[in-house]
Protein backbone atom coordinates (compact mmCIF):
# COMPACT_ATOMS: atom_id res chain seq x y z
CA UNK A 1 0.00 0.00 0.00
CA UNK A 2 1.55 3.57 -0.92
CA UNK A 3 -0.14 6.61 0.83
CA UNK A 4 -0.39 9.52 -1.70
CA UNK A 5 -2.86 12.19 -3.12
CA UNK A 6 -5.41 11.45 -5.54
CA UNK A 7 -4.51 13.86 -7.92
CA UNK A 8 -1.04 11.46 -8.37
CA UNK A 9 -2.65 8.77 -10.18
CA UNK A 10 -3.66 10.75 -12.86
CA UNK A 11 -2.41 13.21 -15.25
CA UNK A 12 -3.09 16.91 -15.12
CA UNK A 13 -6.80 17.66 -14.91
CA UNK A 14 -8.23 18.71 -18.42
CA UNK A 15 -10.93 20.56 -18.51
CA UNK A 16 -13.82 20.02 -21.26
CA UNK A 17 -15.77 22.37 -24.33
CA UNK A 18 -19.30 22.67 -25.46
CA UNK A 19 -18.74 24.18 -29.12
CA UNK A 20 -21.22 25.06 -31.38
CA UNK A 21 -24.39 23.51 -32.22
CA UNK A 22 -23.99 20.78 -35.22
CA UNK A 23 -23.19 22.04 -38.49
CA UNK A 24 -23.36 18.56 -40.41
CA UNK A 25 -19.39 19.01 -41.28
CA UNK A 26 -16.13 17.27 -39.85
CA UNK A 27 -16.06 19.15 -36.67
CA UNK A 28 -19.12 17.54 -35.41
CA UNK A 29 -18.22 15.36 -32.53
CA UNK A 30 -20.10 13.29 -29.65
CA UNK A 31 -19.92 16.06 -26.89
CA UNK A 32 -20.79 13.71 -23.24
CA UNK A 33 -22.48 15.61 -21.05
CA UNK A 34 -23.34 15.23 -16.88
CA UNK A 35 -26.86 13.43 -18.26
CA UNK A 36 -25.17 10.84 -20.12
CA UNK A 37 -23.36 9.60 -16.60
CA UNK A 38 -25.09 6.06 -15.56
CA UNK A 39 -24.29 6.33 -11.50
CA UNK A 40 -25.76 2.98 -11.34
CA UNK A 41 -23.19 1.14 -13.14
CA UNK A 42 -20.45 3.78 -12.86
CA UNK A 43 -19.87 4.45 -16.56
CA UNK A 44 -21.47 6.44 -19.08
CA UNK A 45 -24.36 5.55 -21.44
CA UNK A 46 -25.15 5.93 -24.99
CA UNK A 47 -28.67 6.73 -24.62
CA UNK A 48 -29.04 10.12 -25.95
CA UNK A 49 -25.42 11.50 -26.88
CA UNK A 50 -25.50 14.98 -27.71
CA UNK A 51 -23.46 16.25 -31.14
CA UNK A 52 -21.52 19.43 -31.10
CA UNK A 53 -19.28 21.27 -33.35
CA UNK A 54 -15.81 21.71 -32.06
CA UNK A 55 -12.92 23.00 -33.64
CA UNK A 56 -9.73 20.52 -34.18
CA UNK A 57 -7.67 22.95 -32.27
CA UNK A 58 -10.15 22.16 -29.23
CA UNK A 59 -10.19 18.78 -29.56
CA UNK A 60 -6.40 18.66 -29.30
CA UNK A 61 -5.61 16.87 -26.24
CA UNK A 62 -9.55 16.08 -25.23
CA UNK A 63 -10.49 13.76 -27.31
CA UNK A 64 -11.71 10.41 -24.97
CA UNK A 65 -9.59 7.22 -24.51
CA UNK A 66 -11.17 3.73 -23.29
CA UNK A 67 -10.53 4.05 -19.53
CA UNK A 68 -10.60 7.93 -18.94
CA UNK A 69 -12.35 9.03 -15.97
CA UNK A 70 -15.42 12.24 -16.48
CA UNK A 71 -15.49 13.93 -12.77
CA UNK A 72 -18.48 16.45 -13.21
CA UNK A 73 -17.24 19.89 -11.65
CA UNK A 74 -20.26 22.17 -12.40
CA UNK A 75 -23.86 21.35 -11.88
CA UNK A 76 -25.46 18.92 -9.23
CA UNK A 77 -29.06 19.60 -7.50
CA UNK A 78 -30.17 19.32 -4.06
CA UNK A 79 -30.19 15.06 -3.97
CA UNK A 80 -27.42 15.08 -5.64
CA UNK A 81 -24.47 16.86 -5.13
CA UNK A 82 -21.47 17.53 -7.79
CA UNK A 83 -18.76 15.19 -8.17
CA UNK A 84 -20.16 12.51 -9.77
CA UNK A 85 -17.21 10.09 -11.60
CA UNK A 86 -17.29 7.52 -14.03
CA UNK A 87 -15.66 5.54 -16.77
CA UNK A 88 -15.37 5.99 -20.25
CA UNK A 89 -15.34 2.63 -22.09
CA UNK A 90 -16.33 3.05 -25.27
CA UNK A 91 -14.50 3.32 -28.90
CA UNK A 92 -15.92 5.53 -30.38
CA UNK A 93 -14.81 9.36 -30.67
CA UNK A 94 -15.81 11.93 -28.20
CA UNK A 95 -15.11 14.75 -25.75
CA UNK A 96 -16.39 15.90 -22.81
CA UNK A 97 -18.21 19.21 -21.92
CA UNK A 98 -17.16 21.99 -20.18
CA UNK A 99 -18.86 20.90 -16.91
CA UNK A 100 -17.06 17.98 -16.45
CA UNK A 101 -13.01 17.63 -16.28
CA UNK A 102 -11.36 14.68 -18.07
CA UNK A 103 -9.27 12.70 -15.54
CA UNK A 104 -6.74 10.04 -17.23
CA UNK A 105 -5.01 7.47 -15.28
CA UNK A 106 -1.34 7.04 -15.35
CA UNK A 107 -0.10 3.49 -16.14
CA UNK A 108 0.53 3.03 -12.88
CA UNK A 109 -3.06 2.86 -12.14
CA UNK A 110 -5.81 0.73 -13.20
CA UNK A 111 -8.61 2.95 -14.51
CA UNK A 112 -11.58 0.29 -13.18
CA UNK A 113 -9.93 0.34 -9.80
CA UNK A 114 -9.70 3.96 -9.64
CA UNK A 115 -13.63 4.85 -11.23
CA UNK A 116 -14.68 2.34 -7.69
CA UNK A 117 -12.30 4.42 -5.47
CA UNK A 118 -13.82 7.58 -7.17
CA UNK A 119 -17.92 6.35 -6.87
CA UNK A 120 -17.23 5.38 -3.19
CA UNK A 121 -15.72 8.80 -2.45
CA UNK A 122 -18.32 10.32 -3.59
CA UNK A 123 -21.20 7.95 -1.95
CA UNK A 124 -19.48 8.62 1.27
CA UNK A 125 -19.82 12.44 0.68
CA UNK A 126 -16.19 13.34 0.30
CA UNK A 127 -17.04 16.11 -2.19
CA UNK A 128 -19.44 17.63 -0.09
CA UNK A 129 -16.50 20.15 1.66
CA UNK A 130 -15.10 21.15 -1.84
CA UNK A 131 -18.08 22.22 -3.29
CA UNK A 132 -18.92 25.74 -3.57
CA UNK A 133 -22.40 27.05 -4.68
CA UNK A 134 -23.24 30.27 -7.19
CA UNK A 135 -26.40 31.49 -8.63
CA UNK A 136 -27.76 28.22 -7.76
CA UNK A 137 -24.69 25.91 -9.76
CA UNK A 138 -22.62 23.76 -7.62
CA UNK A 139 -18.74 24.01 -8.39
CA UNK A 140 -16.05 21.48 -7.51
CA UNK A 141 -12.61 22.55 -6.23
CA UNK A 142 -11.38 20.22 -7.98
CA UNK A 143 -7.64 20.98 -6.68
CA UNK A 144 -8.68 20.64 -3.14
CA UNK A 145 -10.75 17.80 -3.95
CA UNK A 146 -7.77 15.57 -5.81
CA UNK A 147 -5.44 16.92 -3.02
CA UNK A 148 -6.75 14.06 -0.87
CA UNK A 149 -4.56 11.37 0.38
CA UNK A 150 -5.48 7.44 -0.05
CA UNK A 151 -3.70 4.51 0.72
CA UNK A 152 -3.29 2.36 -2.87
CA UNK A 153 -2.96 -0.88 -3.32
CA UNK A 154 -0.15 -1.51 -6.56
CA UNK A 155 -1.25 -2.07 -9.42
CA UNK A 156 -1.38 -5.64 -9.33
CA UNK A 157 -3.26 -5.28 -6.67
CA UNK A 158 -5.97 -2.94 -8.12
CA UNK A 159 -6.54 -4.89 -10.80
CA UNK A 160 -7.17 -8.10 -8.79
CA UNK A 161 -9.89 -6.06 -6.72
CA UNK A 162 -11.25 -4.21 -10.27
CA UNK A 163 -11.65 -8.02 -11.72
CA UNK A 164 -12.96 -9.09 -8.20
CA UNK A 165 -15.48 -6.06 -8.03
CA UNK A 166 -16.74 -6.48 -11.66
CA UNK A 167 -17.37 -9.86 -11.38
CA UNK A 168 -19.64 -9.26 -8.09
CA UNK A 169 -21.14 -6.03 -9.39
CA UNK A 170 -22.54 -7.19 -12.30
CA UNK A 171 -23.91 -10.25 -10.69
CA UNK A 172 -25.50 -7.97 -8.62
CA UNK A 173 -26.52 -5.43 -11.32
CA UNK A 174 -28.63 -8.27 -13.21
CA UNK A 175 -30.24 -9.00 -9.65
CA UNK A 176 -31.13 -5.80 -9.89
CA UNK A 177 -32.35 -5.10 -13.47
CA UNK A 178 -34.49 -8.28 -13.08
CA UNK A 179 -36.22 -6.34 -10.16
CA UNK A 180 -36.82 -3.47 -11.64
CA UNK A 181 -38.41 -5.32 -15.16
CA UNK A 182 -40.84 -7.46 -12.32
CA UNK A 183 -42.03 -4.14 -11.16
CA UNK A 184 -42.23 -2.87 -14.12
CA UNK A 185 -44.66 -5.97 -14.77
CA UNK A 186 -46.76 -5.47 -11.86
CA UNK A 187 -47.44 -1.89 -12.82
CA UNK A 188 -48.70 -3.02 -16.30
CA UNK A 189 -50.49 -5.65 -14.65
CA UNK A 190 -52.13 -3.38 -12.02
CA UNK A 191 -53.32 -1.07 -15.44
CA UNK A 192 -54.60 -4.07 -17.37
CA UNK A 193 -56.46 -4.93 -13.79
CA UNK A 194 -57.97 -1.63 -14.13
CA UNK A 195 -58.75 -1.27 -17.23
CA UNK A 196 -60.71 -4.52 -16.77
CA UNK A 197 -62.71 -3.43 -13.79
CA UNK A 198 -64.01 -0.04 -15.84
CA UNK A 199 -64.80 -1.89 -18.96
CA UNK A 200 -66.06 -5.35 -18.22
CA UNK A 201 -66.35 -6.13 -14.44
CA UNK A 202 -63.59 -8.91 -12.67
CA UNK A 203 -66.31 -11.57 -12.89
CA UNK A 204 -65.29 -13.93 -15.21
CA UNK A 205 -67.46 -15.88 -18.25
CA UNK A 206 -70.32 -13.02 -18.30
CA UNK A 207 -72.38 -12.25 -21.44
CA UNK A 208 -70.98 -9.79 -23.49
CA UNK A 209 -72.88 -7.03 -26.11
CA UNK A 210 -71.14 -4.48 -28.12
CA UNK A 211 -70.75 -1.57 -26.75
CA UNK A 212 -71.01 0.50 -29.99
CA UNK A 213 -68.22 2.70 -28.71
CA UNK A 214 -64.79 1.63 -30.10
CA UNK A 215 -62.33 2.60 -27.42
CA UNK A 216 -65.06 0.13 -25.25
CA UNK A 217 -65.08 -2.46 -27.02
CA UNK A 218 -67.74 -5.43 -25.98
CA UNK A 219 -69.01 -5.20 -22.66
CA UNK A 220 -71.29 -7.69 -20.26
CA UNK A 221 -74.89 -7.40 -21.39
CA UNK A 222 -76.06 -5.79 -18.38
CA UNK A 223 -73.64 -2.70 -18.24
CA UNK A 224 -75.33 0.38 -19.34
CA UNK A 225 -73.09 2.91 -21.95
CA UNK A 226 -73.44 6.72 -20.88
CA UNK A 227 -71.51 9.97 -20.92
CA UNK A 228 -69.83 10.94 -17.76
CA UNK A 229 -71.51 14.38 -17.74
CA UNK A 230 -75.15 12.10 -16.73
CA UNK A 231 -73.44 10.58 -13.46
CA UNK A 232 -71.62 13.59 -12.85
CA UNK A 233 -70.23 16.94 -13.12
CA UNK A 234 -66.82 18.59 -13.00
CA UNK A 235 -66.52 21.50 -10.77
CA UNK A 236 -63.81 23.69 -11.27
CA UNK A 237 -61.88 25.99 -8.64
CA UNK A 238 -61.87 29.59 -7.21
CA UNK A 239 -59.35 31.72 -9.16
CA UNK A 240 -57.69 32.87 -5.92
CA UNK A 241 -55.00 35.61 -6.61
CA UNK A 242 -51.54 34.42 -5.89
CA UNK A 243 -50.61 38.06 -3.82
CA UNK A 244 -53.20 36.80 -1.08
CA UNK A 245 -50.99 33.41 -0.75
CA UNK A 246 -49.07 33.73 2.77
CA UNK A 247 -46.83 31.53 4.96
CA UNK A 248 -50.19 30.58 7.26
CA UNK A 249 -53.70 29.56 6.82
CA UNK A 250 -55.95 27.12 4.89
CA UNK A 251 -54.16 24.93 2.13
CA UNK A 252 -55.08 25.86 -1.29
CA UNK A 253 -55.38 22.64 -3.56
CA UNK A 254 -53.33 23.79 -7.27
CA UNK A 255 -52.34 21.56 -9.88
CA UNK A 256 -48.77 20.90 -8.38
CA UNK A 257 -50.82 19.13 -5.22
CA UNK A 258 -51.95 15.92 -7.34
CA UNK A 259 -49.57 13.40 -7.28
CA UNK A 260 -51.60 9.97 -8.46
CA UNK A 261 -53.95 9.47 -6.16
CA UNK A 262 -52.84 11.52 -3.60
CA UNK A 263 -52.54 14.92 -1.98
CA UNK A 264 -48.87 16.82 -1.66
CA UNK A 265 -48.94 19.48 1.07
CA UNK A 266 -45.76 19.28 1.63
CA UNK A 267 -45.40 22.94 0.68
CA UNK A 268 -49.12 24.02 -0.05
CA UNK A 269 -49.94 27.67 -0.93
CA UNK A 270 -52.43 28.90 1.80
CA UNK A 271 -55.27 31.29 2.35
CA UNK A 272 -55.99 33.37 5.24
CA UNK A 273 -59.34 32.26 6.82
CA UNK A 274 -61.25 35.07 5.82
CA UNK A 275 -60.53 34.50 2.33
CA UNK A 276 -61.86 31.55 2.11
CA UNK A 277 -65.09 30.69 -0.07
CA UNK A 278 -67.52 28.13 1.47
CA UNK A 279 -68.56 26.57 -2.18
CA UNK A 280 -64.32 25.92 -3.25
CA UNK A 281 -64.21 24.13 0.52
CA UNK A 282 -63.17 20.46 -0.36
CA UNK A 283 -64.67 16.95 1.85
CA UNK A 284 -63.71 13.95 2.34
CA UNK A 285 -63.82 11.60 -0.27
CA UNK A 286 -63.56 14.20 -3.13
CA UNK A 287 -62.24 13.30 -6.47
CA UNK A 288 -60.21 15.85 -7.73
CA UNK A 289 -59.12 16.38 -11.42
CA UNK A 290 -56.57 18.37 -12.94
CA UNK A 291 -57.64 20.21 -16.03
CA UNK A 292 -54.33 21.49 -17.44
CA UNK A 293 -50.49 21.04 -17.70
CA UNK A 294 -48.02 19.22 -19.63
CA UNK A 295 -49.93 15.50 -20.48
CA UNK A 296 -48.30 11.79 -20.08
CA UNK A 297 -48.02 9.89 -16.62
CA UNK A 298 -46.07 12.63 -14.99
CA UNK A 299 -48.02 15.31 -16.05
CA UNK A 300 -50.35 17.62 -14.27
CA UNK A 301 -53.24 17.48 -16.81
CA UNK A 302 -55.46 14.58 -16.28
CA UNK A 303 -53.56 13.87 -12.48
CA UNK A 304 -56.15 13.02 -9.83
CA UNK A 305 -56.02 12.82 -6.16
CA UNK A 306 -58.90 11.82 -3.43
CA UNK A 307 -58.98 13.57 -0.42
CA UNK A 308 -58.79 12.12 2.82
CA UNK A 309 -59.77 13.58 6.26
CA UNK A 310 -56.51 13.89 7.79
CA UNK A 311 -55.47 16.87 5.10
CA UNK A 312 -58.88 19.22 5.90
CA UNK A 313 -59.86 21.85 5.82
CA UNK A 314 -58.89 22.94 1.57
CA UNK A 315 -59.47 24.91 -0.63
CA UNK A 316 -60.15 24.38 -4.14
CA UNK A 317 -57.63 26.13 -6.86
CA UNK A 318 -58.69 27.21 -10.39
CA UNK A 319 -57.91 24.80 -13.30
CA UNK A 320 -58.39 21.75 -10.76
CA UNK A 321 -61.64 20.14 -10.30
CA UNK A 322 -63.77 18.43 -8.55
CA UNK A 323 -66.22 15.48 -9.26
CA UNK A 324 -69.75 16.15 -7.93
CA UNK A 325 -72.13 13.05 -8.63
CA UNK A 326 -75.75 13.59 -9.19
CA UNK A 327 -76.91 10.50 -10.53
CA UNK A 328 -77.46 7.62 -8.12
CA UNK A 329 -76.69 5.31 -10.85
CA UNK A 330 -72.90 6.29 -10.21
CA UNK A 331 -71.00 5.29 -6.87
CA UNK A 332 -68.20 7.37 -5.89
CA UNK A 333 -65.91 4.29 -5.45
CA UNK A 334 -66.75 3.14 -8.53
CA UNK A 335 -65.97 6.53 -10.14
CA UNK A 336 -62.64 6.41 -8.52
CA UNK A 337 -61.54 3.37 -10.90
CA UNK A 338 -62.83 5.37 -13.67
CA UNK A 339 -60.32 8.37 -13.02
CA UNK A 340 -57.32 6.47 -12.62
CA UNK A 341 -57.87 4.02 -15.81
CA UNK A 342 -56.55 3.99 -19.23
CA UNK A 343 -60.16 4.60 -20.76
CA UNK A 344 -60.17 8.02 -19.36
CA UNK A 345 -56.71 8.90 -19.91
CA UNK A 346 -57.22 7.80 -23.33
CA UNK A 347 -60.20 10.12 -24.09
CA UNK A 348 -58.57 12.97 -22.63
CA UNK A 349 -55.16 12.61 -25.00
CA UNK A 350 -58.10 13.20 -27.94
CA UNK A 351 -59.78 16.48 -26.42
CA UNK A 352 -56.95 18.81 -24.96
CA UNK A 353 -56.53 21.73 -26.36
CA UNK A 354 -53.44 24.40 -26.46
CA UNK A 355 -49.75 23.79 -27.24
CA UNK A 356 -47.19 25.48 -24.94
CA UNK A 357 -49.90 23.95 -21.90
CA UNK A 358 -52.13 21.75 -22.23
CA UNK A 359 -56.56 22.34 -21.13
CA UNK A 360 -59.19 20.77 -21.09
CA UNK A 361 -62.98 22.38 -20.00
CA UNK A 362 -65.48 20.61 -17.34
CA UNK A 363 -67.81 19.96 -20.36
CA UNK A 364 -65.08 18.22 -22.28
CA UNK A 365 -64.45 15.82 -19.63
CA UNK A 366 -68.27 15.16 -18.86
CA UNK A 367 -68.36 14.20 -22.65
CA UNK A 368 -66.52 11.27 -21.94
CA UNK A 369 -68.60 8.07 -23.08
CA UNK A 370 -68.00 5.32 -19.99
CA UNK A 371 -69.49 2.00 -19.38
CA UNK A 372 -71.44 1.44 -15.64
CA UNK A 373 -72.79 -1.93 -14.39
CA UNK A 374 -76.03 -1.63 -11.76
CA UNK A 375 -74.76 0.18 -8.23
CA UNK A 376 -74.50 -2.99 -6.49
CA UNK A 377 -72.04 -4.79 -8.76
CA UNK A 378 -70.32 -1.50 -8.72
CA UNK A 379 -69.72 -1.77 -5.20
CA UNK A 380 -68.45 -5.62 -5.22
CA UNK A 381 -66.25 -4.67 -8.82
CA UNK A 382 -64.12 -2.31 -6.26
CA UNK A 383 -64.06 -4.31 -3.25
CA UNK A 384 -62.18 -7.48 -5.70
CA UNK A 385 -59.95 -3.91 -7.61
CA UNK A 386 -58.90 -3.06 -3.88
CA UNK A 387 -57.96 -6.52 -2.56
CA UNK A 388 -56.06 -7.57 -6.16
CA UNK A 389 -54.59 -4.22 -6.25
CA UNK A 390 -53.81 -4.35 -2.48
CA UNK A 391 -51.48 -7.54 -3.34
CA UNK A 392 -49.81 -6.34 -6.38
CA UNK A 393 -48.86 -3.35 -4.21
CA UNK A 394 -47.76 -5.15 -1.86
CA UNK A 395 -45.28 -7.02 -3.54
CA UNK A 396 -44.02 -3.99 -5.38
CA UNK A 397 -42.79 -2.48 -1.80
CA UNK A 398 -41.52 -5.71 -1.29
CA UNK A 399 -39.17 -5.71 -4.67
CA UNK A 400 -38.66 -1.85 -3.92
CA UNK A 401 -37.18 -2.91 -0.41
CA UNK A 402 -34.90 -5.93 -2.11
CA UNK A 403 -33.53 -3.36 -4.06
CA UNK A 404 -32.50 -0.96 -1.85
CA UNK A 405 -31.00 -3.52 0.11
CA UNK A 406 -28.91 -4.43 -2.93
CA UNK A 407 -27.71 -1.11 -3.42
CA UNK A 408 -26.52 -0.71 -0.37
CA UNK A 409 -25.14 -4.12 -0.49
CA UNK A 410 -23.48 -3.38 -3.92
CA UNK A 411 -22.00 0.34 -2.18
CA UNK A 412 -20.63 -1.42 1.11
CA UNK A 413 -18.78 -3.82 -1.29
CA UNK A 414 -17.18 -1.18 -3.10
CA UNK A 415 -16.47 0.28 0.25
CA UNK A 416 -14.98 -2.56 1.71
CA UNK A 417 -12.31 -3.55 -1.17
CA UNK A 418 -11.04 -0.09 -2.17
CA UNK A 419 -10.22 0.53 1.63
CA UNK A 420 -8.90 -3.14 2.23
CA UNK A 421 -11.30 -4.21 4.58
CA UNK A 422 -11.93 -6.77 2.37
CA UNK A 423 -9.34 -8.50 0.27
CA UNK A 424 -10.30 -9.66 -2.93
CA UNK A 425 -9.54 -13.55 -4.08
CA UNK A 426 -6.78 -14.03 -5.91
Amino acid sequence: MKLMRLKFAFEPILGGVWGRDPQSDANDIVCVRAADFDDDLGLVTTDKLTLRNISRSEQNGRLLRRGDLLLEKSGGGEQTPVGRAVRFDHNFVAVCSNFIGLLRPKSTHDPRYLAYLMRRLYQGGASIPHTKQTTGIQNLDCCSYLSQHFDFPDNAGQQRIATYLDSATTKIDRLMSLRRRQMELLREQRTALLQQAVTCGLTLRVPLKDSGVPWLGEIPKHWEVVRLGRLARLQGGYAFDPKDFADEGVPVVRMNNLKRGELDLSAPAKISPTQTVARFALCEGDILFGMSGSVGETGSLGNFAFVTAKSLPLQLNQRVGRFVIHNNKLSPDFLRLVVQSKLLAEQILLLVTGSAQFNISSAQVESITIAIPPIEEQAEIFCTYQKKSTKLDELHRSYERQLALLAEYRDALIHECVTGQRPAPN
